[in-house]
């Protein structure tokens, strides 16, 4: 039988994007599927699209939440799949994800996070495949940023159910503090070699801020990192600081087109 997976999805004031992500998964076929949508008490067409489609959605509330991270942990409370997933109203899965999941769980049962590649859609390039990390251990988040991603992670509800939901005293990197988290207390990651989202750039944690640096650093600190990681860190936060300064200089563009194409030309094509 196939494992039941529960998805989530967080949700206020998002009637331009919503529903394409509600057929997407519609799209998926997947047998064993519950579908969880928590709104924050939306005021504009949200609602409409939820009743719209209700006899595909197993849950669903609208109330005043704090933001995202409370209403997945909303959501992760109400699950009662084996696996839980988290599908942002804006973003959608790639096709057979839930069944490539569902496949590699039978598979690996000792496996604790499944994740795989996003295909990421910004505003300063073409889409692009970002892959994730092969192998993930503690230590490999001194890179605050690129080891996994959210949109393309599956987790066994045993994980929540051990170790808690998303830290509401982290704002903007609630993501990468469960990720460390889950890391430091020897849960196993396995990473599936495909496309499993597709993620659009926005909201907070796509800028990089003074606030941002300050919940990366008390996370990462946190779990008592090597020395080594702690140098890795510095130095990957600042440059991400320099980068995100230049894109948002139009003057300084063509610097940062020149640093990909020699980048590129010395380690060949990456994200």
């Amino acid at each position: 039988m196939l494992p039941k997976i529960s998805i989530i999805t967080p949700c206020l004031n998002s009637e331009a994007t919503l529903e394409r992500a509600i057929q997407h998964l519609i799209d998926q076929n997947y047998p064993n599927l519950e579908y969880i949508i928590i709104d924050g008490n939306s005021t504009d067409g949200t609602i409409e699209i939820i009743k719209k489609y209700q006899q595909h959605i197993h849950i669903w509330v609208s109330e005043p939440d704090s933001g995202t991270s409370e209403a997945i942990n909303k959501g992760i409370a109400r699950a009662n799949g084996d696996i839980v997933g988290f599908l942002l109203s804006d973003d959608v899965y790639e096709a057979n994800a839930l069944n490539t999941i569902a496949k590699v769980f039978q598979q690996q049962p000792q496996v604790d996070i499944f994740y795989g590649d996003i295909n990421y859609i910004g505003p300063f390039r073409p889409p692009f495949i970002a892959h994730a990390k092969p192998t993930i251990a503690k230590d490999d988040f001194g890179y605050p940023s690129g080891i996994i991603y959210l949109p393309a992670c599956f987790f066994k509800k045993s994980c929540f159910d051990q170790y808690g939901s998303f830290d509401l005293s982290y704002q903007i990197t609630n993501d990468y503090e469960l990720f460390l988290r889950f890391a430091s207390k020897g849960l196993k990651y396995w990473y599936v070699n495909a496309v499993l989202a597709t993620m659009h750039w926005g909201g907070m944690s796509s800028k990089i801020t003074t606030k941002m640096g300050v919940e990366f650093r008390r996370a990462f600190y946190h779990y008592r990192p090597s020395l080594k990681a702690r140098f890795i860190f510095e130095f990957i936060w600042y440059r991400n600081m320099a980068r995100n300064y230049v894109k948002q200089t139009p003057l300084l563009l063509p610097i940062l087109e020149s640093y990909r194409k020699l980048r590129n030309s010395l380690l060949g094509k990456v994200a």
